[in-house]
């Protein structure tokens, strides 16, 4: 792969991870109604660097700071409905990691595990799937790839917080004659009334890495959150609801 076209795939993880980081509401500080004197803001904001951490611990080597989040996926209509109920949103900056993943993470509380439950609906619909293929592919062809049909893998994720799913963009693209299969990927889990995703890019299969990572994500913010409410650890990886 020639140095050009490597510092253009990191540019395209970068831009794409971006999509998967916008999320669906407000800022805006509101106080919690589960236990201890936390806000979910502030719940939200210590998880998200919780994750961050956990992410730099096993991703070790180069990691370049592409952005600040946006609000891109606000933007599809079938993800609107996430923003019901939410009491709070944390969202990492874009990352690049290696030069060919952009990561990204999003933490997003809301006022119970029923307003959580409706928001993954939302976020993991066949519209909303339908509106990150469209822009994944627009991003891909603002960076000069031809495109040609893209596939739409959603999955359930068993066993990973109280559900989780993964929703994956595979889009066989053409660079000056040579062939890349772009994969966006967004993986979601919902914990009792939080739900964390983790946004990947790559032109190379991370599918199953993405998954295990996430998996982990999920079993390390489980103990965090209720230690940080109780002050106690668990090795529960999964709150009820």
């Amino acid at each position: 792969m020639s140095r050009r076209h490597t510092r253009r795939s990191c540019q395209a993880a970068a831009l794409i991870c971006l999509l998967l980081l916008g999320g669906c509401g407000d800022d805006a500080a509101k106080q919690s109604d589960a236990r201890g004197d936390f806000t979910d803001a502030t719940l939200a904001s210590d998880l998200l660097t919780t994750q961050m951490a956990a992410l730099h611990h096993v991703l070790t080597g180069s990691w370049q700071r592409i952005g600040p989040a946006n609000e891109e996926l606000i933007q599809c209509a079938g993800a609107r409905a996430a923003s019901a109920g939410m009491t709070a949103r944390q969202a990492s900056s874009a990352f690049a990691y290696g030069h060919v993943l952009g990561v990204g993470v999003t933490t997003a509380v809301y006022r119970n595990a029923a307003a959580a439950r409706q928001a993954m609906g939302a976020l993991t619909s066949q519209k909303t799937q339908a509106c990150l293929a469209r822009r994944f592919l627009a991003t891909l062809r603002g960076l000069g790839y031809r495109t040609t049909t893209e596939r739409i893998l959603p999955a359930s994720l068993p066993g990973v917080g109280s559900e989780a799913h993964a929703v994956e963009v595979q889009a066989p693209t053409f660079y000056r004659g040579r062939r890349y299969t772009w994969r966006l990927e967004a993986i979601l889990v919902r914990q009792g009334r939080r739900i964390d995703w983790l946004g990947t890019t790559a032109h190379t299969d991370y599918t199953q890495y993405d998954r295990r990572l996430a998996a982990g994500l999920a079993r390390v913010t489980a103990v965090a959150e209720r230690y940080l409410q109780t002050g106690q650890a668990t090795s529960s990886t999964a709150p009820s609801g």
